[in-house]
């Protein structure tokens, strides 16, 4: 696979892929290719035709079988009118990849269209690809320590698709020993997993919220199998596990316990709100987590606590205002630029 890089001015260029990175022992560390989004555009929406797709979408509401991002946010603020005879871009031909065991930012000024960016790859909005899929590893039929990797793509026909969602023609011819896998749209969100920055209006206790989201059916057959969410060596059979793990992360970040059974979720502060919502979807363990500015309501120190538990998960795309925590995590970084450009920073 070849990394594909827009430099900001319309103009794209290939390089040889890069499949090796080598650290200051000289030791070898893999980085393959995990999510790769090709030529992802939106075009902003009148404002009729955004309360219109809200509708369809649907605000936040109690958790079912169509929620597995966690929750779905209302329609973006943004949403601005329609220039009819020369389409108003929020994001064009975007190309970005995201490495195994790496943290990739996306920067830039309030209104571009990063949370719309999150969303679009959630499967939540309307939007155009050219492709989009991960790069899973499974054991070989021939068994033993060999393995073979899959390109796993959301199937446009399968589930239930919100809005419109369209790929465009997509190659079968995959290379030797990558084979092909298509899955519905809840299972790619269970997978592929985003993260407002304001979490939903949860009436519950936190504790009550973790055990709805894990009696959905996606989650019950993640536990069963061993499927995309998680390597066979590292999925919890007991949900109680799963529970367990994200108090004790909470914890971490200075959630006290009671917390979790007190009270309903949603007259916690923001900042109890989004450090528990957070520490559920870390639980989850996902392949791939898509966070919207996930420290905005936190202090610098407990932020810090945060920022060193993404460090110890990678595999993250977060939208990101802080110029330090950039800098701190991200291994590479994508500025947005007005009119649907952009650039790779590093």
């Amino acid at each position: 696979m070849h990394d594909i890089l827009n430099v900001g001015e319309g103009e794209i260029r290939e390089r040889p892929p890069q499949q090796h990175q080598v650290d200051v022992n000289g030791e070898n560390i893999e980085h393959r290719d995990l999510l790769v989004i090709k030529g992802l555009t939106r075009v902003r929406e009148s404002k009729q035709n955004s309360s219109r797709s809200s509708s369809t979408t649907g605000k936040a509401r109690n958790v079912s079988s169509e929620d597995v991002g966690l929750v779905p946010e209302e329609g973006e603020s943004s949403q601005l009118l329609n220039v009819k005879e020369e389409p108003e871009y929020i994001v064009k031909d975007l190309d970005m990849v995201l490495k195994h065991g790496q943290i990739l930012g996306l920067v830039g000024v309030s209104g571009l269209g990063k949370s719309t960016i999150l969303k679009a790859i959630n499967l939540l909005f309307d939007s155009q690809y050219k492709d989009m899929y991960m790069v899973i590893t499974e054991p070989s039929a021939e068994g033993g320590s060999n393995e073979k990797e899959i390109l796993v793509r959301p199937n446009a026909q399968g589930g239930i698709i919100l809005g419109k969602f369209s790929i465009g023609s997509i190659s079968s011819n995959t290379g030797s020993g990558i084979g092909e896998r298509a899955i519905d749209v809840h299972e790619w969100r269970r997978n592929v997993m985003y993260i407002p920055q304001k979490p939903p209006n949860i009436g519950t206790t936190a504790a009550e919220y973790i055990k709805s989201i894990l009696q959905l059916d996606v989650f019950q057959s993640s536990q069963r199998r061993h499927g995309y969410g998680k390597s066979p060596s590292d999925i919890r059979h007991n949900k109680q596990d799963i529970i367990k793990d994200a108090i004790d992360l909470s914890i971490q970040w200075g959630i006290q316990r009671e917390l979790w059974y007190e009270g309903p979720f949603n007259l916690l502060s923001g900042g109890e709100q989004q450090r528990i919502f957070l520490s559920i979807a870390m639980a989850l363990n996902p392949r791939v987590l898509l966070l919207d500015e996930p420290t905005s309501m936190l202090d610098n120190e407990t932020s810090s606590c945060v920022e060193r538990s993404f460090l110890g998960r990678k595999n993250i795309i977060i939208v990101t205002h802080n110029v330090g925590q950039q800098q701190r995590i991200c291994d590479s970084v994508i500025q947005l630029l007005p009119k649907g450009k952009y650039t790779l920073l590093r």
